[in-house]
This record gives structure tokens, sequence and C-alpha cells, in this order.
């Protein structure tokens, strides 16, 4: 499944948080050697597209990294969230980029990949 999917890119890293962004939320630098991975997803009009969009902060708050992609595929809000961070960790592994702190503004995905057995989004 995607979560699975998601499990095992997770355990790739060492990303040592994840949190849910607010709009009020005070923005935190990460330590200095260590990036913050911002991840969120767009539905297309029929919701028969997502797009992602990621980007990739250092401790000073400098964009390190920022991109998008298309996927043609349906999904839940929910399991679109999910795919999104998956997709976004997955791009930054193969650059070599050391995250510490993963922000998202779902509240679902954020709890689900944080507790130790998720349950099946679909």
């Amino acid at each position: 499944t995607l979560l699975d999917a998601f499990c095992q890119l997770q355990n790739q890293f060492s990303v040592v948080s994840t949190q849910v962004s607010r709009i009020n939320h005070k923005w935190q630098p990460p330590p200095r050697i260590r990036f913050l991975l911002n991840v969120d997803v767009a539905f297309g009009a029929e919701s028969v597209a997502v797009g992602v969009g990621a980007v990739v902060h250092d401790f000073q708050g400098h964009v390190r990294v920022a991109f998008a992609l298309w996927h043609i595929e349906s999904f839940t809000l929910d399991t679109g969230e999910l795919f999104a961070v998956r997709e976004a960790l997955h791009y930054v592994s193969h650059i070599s980029i050391s995250v510490y702190r993963l922000q998202n503004d779902s509240s679902l995905a954020m709890q689900n990949i944080n507790h130790v057995s998720p349950f099946a989004v679909g």
C-alpha cells in the first residue's frame, strides 16, 4: 500500500520529527547541518490528478531545494497527503538531503506517520 511504501522510505531517513503546519505557526530553524522539508498536495479540478510541492529550508531559512510534480491518479485527501510526503522524501533521498523536520498541513497524515502502527489510509 501507499502507507507501507512511505514507511519503507521513512526508515531510510533519520527524520527527527514531523509536524503539522499552521498559518500562525512560528518558523523554527533546523540545526545548522540539517534541513526542514515542507510538503503539500493540490488536487486537480476533476480529482484525477494531484500536484506535489515541496520546499527544503536550511537553518537560516534559505530555500535550498524546491520542486513540484503532477501525478495522474485519483486519491482521497488523506492518501494524497501521504503520497506527497512519500514523493518528497523519495526525492530528497536521491539528492542526499538530511531532513531534520517534516512539515505538512494534514494533521491526520502527520498523526499516522508518527503513530507506531498507523491505520491504512485509502
